[in-house]
């Protein structure tokens, strides 16, 4: 189809190039151009430079007619003077060697131009590459938050007044514990597997982000309100199942979203509304979804910034967190307990205690104290756990310590021992002081 097109286009340029150039001829001839070859041959180069090397052998051809016509006998294309064959040898033959030079000229100025054309084109297609993978995470192959905005600015720009859309901002519950109980690879792997999760329950009619770390963002649109806010619930409600390189655990998400437009009309707003709504998922319990409500702005700033790590460090008791299994891992420490030892990092506490709760506890009293718990679980009429020990701090010194301890099942760790831990020696001389 394309070779028919470009026959009959070349074609046309040939017939429309014959009937100028014999216009053009005549026109000469009836002014009485003193020298019109010259003109022609002008109008012939022009021809050939603007509508291509056929357009120009034609032209090229109707002069050759012409200058037979002008300088035969009686202008019968025949017989000729010997000056005029001369002069009419002389200028065929340079009409052709012109018409070859601007031929050869045209050719190579358009295989020239093809390749500034197709260069051009490469160049824009790796440009757009370039600039689609700067927009992309590098481990998830989803947005990133710059390429993100960009999209979603553009989503809510190119729509109408009718454009309904629901925002979702997610993260990950306990990421962190993720990332230390079971390494960073299983964090990435986790992170992957919710993103494959998240592209199929929310099909291609959404925008995915991730501004790093465990947080996410979601654009959904192209349906109700009502059936974007089920896609993100049931979403939601998913339980994650994760199995890195032999160790199996599950994990889950928060969500808090908002409705575009209806409640808020602008990017910025919406991001904002949807944080909101997951601070009070993160307050309220996580692993849930709940949208934007007014009531949500009325909340104080502080209480939108509590965490566990912050509440955990600032107690004032010390607190940890520990395996309720052979291996007594400690997961968690926090930074009041550090103190306690004399260890200024949590690395230096694993160190220090070999990263066991038996480690922890002084040497000598490991099986009274094991055996207590034990006695106080198997007798179930306490909830909590209460035993008294020793503990040598990493600078060498003994002090006593008071244990409150809780065994909780977590759904995706296991047995834990939540325990919060009181410094004796410091405690009776706080008591003394205010008696």
């Amino acid at each position: 189809m394309d070779k028919k097109k470009s026959f009959a286009r070349g074609l046309l340029f040939a017939v429309l190039s014959a009937a100028m150039t014999l216009l053009a001829s005549y026109i000469a001839y009836i002014l009485d151009i003193p020298n019109p070859v010259i003109v022609l041959v002008i109008f012939m180069i022009v021809l050939t430079a603007g509508l291509g090397n056929i357009s120009g052998a034609v032209s090229a051809a109707c002069i050759i007619f012409y200058a037979l016509f002008f300088f035969s006998d009686d202008h019968n294309i025949i017989s000729f003077s010997a000056e005029n064959r001369y002069k009419c040898m002389v200028i065929i033959l340079s009409l052709i060697a012109i018409y070859l030079l601007v031929a050869l000229l045209k050719s190579r100025y358009d295989k020239a131009y093809a390749s500034l054309v197709e260069l051009n084109r490469k160049l824009k297609e790796q440009n757009h590459t370039l600039e689609d993978e700067s927009d992309r995470d590098a481990l998830t192959g989803i947005y990133n938050r710059r390429g993100g905005d960009r999209r979603v600015a553009t989503c809510l720009s190119k729509n109408n007044s009718s454009f309904q859309a629901v925002f979702a901002a997610i993260d990950i519950d306990n990421f962190k514990q993720i990332n230390d109980v079971y390494g960073h690879a299983a964090g990435d792997e986790a992170i992957q597997l919710l993103v494959t999760k998240m592209q199929e329950a929310f099909g291609g009619y959404s925008i995915l982000i991730r501004n790093g770390g465990d947080e996410f963002q979601a654009l959904l649109y192209g349906d109700s309100f009502e059936v974007m806010e089920k896609k993100v619930l049931s979403f939601t409600d998913e339980t994650f199942h994760m199995n890195s390189e032999g160790q199996e655990f599950d994990f889950h998400i928060s969500c808090g979203y908002a409705f575009y437009p209806s409640q808020a009309d602008n990017m910025s707003d919406l991001y904002h509304k949807a944080d909101i709504a997951l601070y009070d998922v993160k307050m309220s319990g996580k692993h849930k979804a709940l949208p934007y409500t007014w009531t949500s702005d009325t909340r104080r700033p502080e209480q939108l910034t509590l965490t566990v790590c912050s509440l955990s460090n600032n107690l004032p008791v010390a607190f940890m967190i520990y395996r309720a299994d052979d291996t007594e891992e400690i997961l968690i420490a926090s930074e009041t307990l550090l103190t306690i030892c004399g260890c200024s990092s949590f690395d230096e506490f694993v160190a220090y205690t070999g990263g066991s709760f038996r480690g922890f506890v002084y040497p000598e009293d490991v099986d009274q104290v094991e055996q207590s718990i034990e006695a106080q679980i198997q007798s179930n009429k306490r909830e909590i756990d209460e035993v008294d020990y020793r503990i040598r701090t990493r600078d060498g010194r003994i002090r006593r310590i008071r244990d409150l301890g809780r065994l909780i099942h977590d759904p995706g760790l296991g047995d834990l021992f939540y325990v919060a831990l009181y410094d004796r020696d410091t405690t009776n001389r706080t008591r003394d002081k205010h008696v």
